[in-house]
């Protein structure tokens, strides 16, 4: 008995260590009306929590959480928020207010009982061709997702994490954040 926990306290560990553990990181769209420093600041999405919804559809929310990093020349530079704490020249109000402002976000999205067009973006119930959210990227197929080249040699996890990235990237093309 000794052994058979102890075979199994292994495989476990192994197969833990084993998984994958990357974040989904996604790189966002410049917010223009966002600002530090006289431009425009970078934004990336991290994947928080992505899981179906149970309730008999096949709906599913994500999670995500918004970091802000310097622009450095259209490339991304370090966090806003880092830079803000290391500038000896701000009083701690000053600090205070500008970290409020560029702290990270959190938000969460859920595609139950949201319809949408031919091209994903949501449109009012009963809109004509409209079907509900989740039918749509049920539909969504690998060949609409960058980076996944093909089914036969494209791992499982790497095109998971793709399909993430690119309905994260949607959100961010519907300007859910």
């Amino acid at each position: 008995m000794k052994k058979l926990l102890l075979i199994s306290l292994v495989l476990v560990a192994l197969i833990s260590k084993g998984q994958d553990q990357t974040q989904i990181i996604v790189n966002l769209s410049d917010n223009a009306k966002l600002q530090y420093n006289g431009v425009a600041v970078k934004m990336k999405a991290v994947v928080v929590d992505y899981s179906p919804v149970v309730y008999g559809t096949k709906d599913f929310r994500i999670s995500v959480t918004i970091k802000y990093y310097i622009n450095n020349a259209g490339a991304y530079g370090g966090l806003v928020t880092a830079d803000i704490e290391a500038d000896q020249t701000l009083s701690a109000s000053q600090k205070e207010y500008l970290l409020d402002v560029y702290k990270d976000r959190s938000f969460s999205y859920n595609t139950m009982g949201n319809y949408v067009n031919a091209q994903g973006d949501v449109v009012p119930f009963g809109t004509v061709g409209s079907v509900p959210e989740y039918q749509y990227w049920q539909s969504f197929k690998l060949n609409q997702i960058s980076g996944v080249t093909s089914i036969s040699t494209q791992g499982a996890l790497d095109s998971e994490y793709k399909i993430i990235a690119a309905i994260v990237a949607k959100l961010n093309a519907r300007k859910r954040w």
